[in-house]
């Protein structure tokens, strides 16, 4: 059964991620409000649950101009990332901040470099999973607490049409996540493990403070409901080897063998 590692409230404060800072940053010297940018959809937009399409010549025109509205459009939101879908594009394909592993709260995130991820998948998922605040411009005002695993090696295609392989920890690993999952017809609101881990993003500061017995009592019914499902999976066993011993007599019946004894 899978554990969560619950790094809770100190690894967060650790990430800047319960408080949503690194998902809406002020990027300085960003387009002008008068550039050129895509219009986002929202939650609720049947786009966002379609699984989006390969994305194919990377290196033509229009799609090197798409992509350069879709980072626009991601400085524009003050986002750290943004997927095709967001912006009503079923492509395979998304941008995303590299964002560094220790935030500081002035820290200037517009020297931060912009990768280009195209026809992106996860090779492998590592054990190990945490807990952190996610929020997304196609879901204004919320924010979410959302398990994910905390190291991840993944593949991608960059805008250059070189293939890359890396292997992605920390807020790195959750943002690939996040969208990707916009890719495959799902938000960061899918993944919450219980409905009262939505909040809004005014709220999140108030949720630090107050979640650990909330945390603990989810995490709790999880493992009850997996412990469950595990005798319900051994006796489903013992029922199939018991389904099998009477076809076998009754195998043994039509070739002629002697059945068991039978008591009236």
């Amino acid at each position: 059964a899978n554990r969560f590692v619950i790094q809770m409230i100190r690894g967060f404060n650790q990430m800047s991620v319960l408080r949503g800072d690194i998902f809406r940053r002020s990027f300085a010297n960003v387009a002008s409000a008068a550039a050129k940018r895509l219009n986002l959809v929202y939650v609720g937009n049947k786009i966002l649950r379609e699984r989006a399409e390969y994305a194919p010549n990377l290196q033509s025109p229009k799609t090197q101009t798409f992509i350069d509205l879709l980072i626009q459009t991601m400085l524009h939101e003050n986002a750290a990332g943004l997927a095709a879908p967001q912006v009503a594009k079923p492509l395979r394909l998304f941008v995303m901040r590299e964002i560094p592993e220790e935030v500081k709260e002035d820290e200037d995130f517009d020297s931060a470099p912009i990768v280009v991820c195209a026809n992106p998948k996860v090779v492998k998922e590592h054990e190990d999973a945490d807990l952190g605040m996610e929020e997304s411009p196609s879901a204004p005002g919320l924010a979410a607490l959302v398990p994910r695993p905390c190291r991840i090696d993944v593949e991608y295609t960059d805008r250059h049409g070189k293939l890359v392989a890396k292997n992605l920890s920390g807020v790195q690993a959750r943002l690939f996540q996040q969208y990707l999952d916009h890719l495959e017809g799902q938000t960061f609101l899918d993944r919450v493990m219980d409905t009262r881990f939505i909040l809004m993003k005014s709220e999140v500061e108030h949720f630090q403070a107050t979640c650990d017995d909330l945390i603990q009592e989810v995490m709790s019914n999880m493992e009850e409901s997996e412990e469950d499902a595990e005798e319900g999976d051994h006796e489903h066993d013992d029922d199939d080897d018991h389904e099998h011993d009477q076809q076998g007599a009754e195998e043994e019946d039509q070739d002629g063998k002697a059945l068991p004894r039978r008591t009236r």
